[in-house]
């Protein structure tokens, strides 16, 4: 896959492909792309210093470049899911987002799982009803633009009402500058641990092996790539960053 669905992506990809071509360019003077690839395993190698997360990322972006993958340079750092700090802790933005007064919001959050950016631009229009439940069609705000259908889990009453009486205004007229991924987290525990399957009814092709620091643990590809899919991802693996499924898991076994 040779496309970058995000904005975001892109800038990052970019920043840290300049910091490799400066870099040639005061050591050896380098003055094209091609003139600069011999070197890109050198570099590599001077930021092995940094994060592992860090590392990885450069080494994507000049995969990216030099369109090959990640494997055609050095080998970085093992990304150990312990480091994962995101929503672990309070978030600085989250100093004056008060829980008591925002419940009701907060609920919505976690029945959904939207991302702040959809919760923005949710209308009524997106409440839809599908073999008797209720899912909300993302069609604005979408992380790449992607369209998607997130099955409510909980608070469904609660959560269509407020949709229908939005009528045709936004479902929420102001989103606060608060760490929403948190309940995105919830929200993706909850639904693996709806639709995963006991083990013995897991065919072993469909069992997800972790490694590294999770190792032996095994987990349900089918509930994985459906629980990914209401969230905004197409890849089963995503899940392993939300720090609730990491330290919430019920399905996950030992074998």
């Amino acid at each position: 896959m040779h496309k970058i669905y995000t904005w975001g992506t892109f800038k990052d990809y970019l920043k840290h492909a300049c910091y490799f071509v400066k870099w040639c360019k005061e050591h050896y003077g380098c003055r094209t792309l091609d003139e600069c690839r011999q070197y890109a395993d050198e570099w590599l190698t001077t930021r092995l210093v940094l994060s592992p997360h860090t590392q990885k990322l450069e080494a994507c972006a000049l995969a990216k470049v030099y369109d090959c993958t990640s494997e055609n340079f050095i080998k970085t750092g093992i990304r150990h899911r312990a480091g994962i700090t995101r929503s672990r802790k309070a978030a600085k933005r989250d100093k004056n987002f008060s829980v008591t007064k925002n419940k009701k919001f907060i609920e919505f959050c976690k029945a959904t799982g939207l991302r702040k950016k959809e919760l923005k631009h949710l209308r009524r229009t997106q409440l839809i009803m599908k073999n008797g439940l209720y899912y909300i069609a993302v069609t604005r705000g979408a992380k790449g633009v992607r369209y998607r259908e997130a099955l409510i889990i909980s608070n469904v009453e609660a959560v269509v009402k407020r949709m229908e009486e939005a009528g045709s205004r936004k479902v929420w007229s102001y989103v606060s500058d608060m760490d929403v991924h948190s309940f995105r987290s919830e929200y993706c525990t909850e639904v693996y641990n709806m639709l995963a399957r006991p083990l013995e009814k897991i065919p072993k092709n469909e069992r997800y092996h972790c490694r590294c620091d999770l190792k032996g643990v095994c987990y349900d590809k089918r509930a994985m790539l459906i629980a990914s899919r209401f969230l905004g991802h197409n890849r089963i693996n995503i899940l392993l960053a939300f720090p609730p499924f990491l330290d919430k898991r019920e399905t996950g076994f030992e074998p």
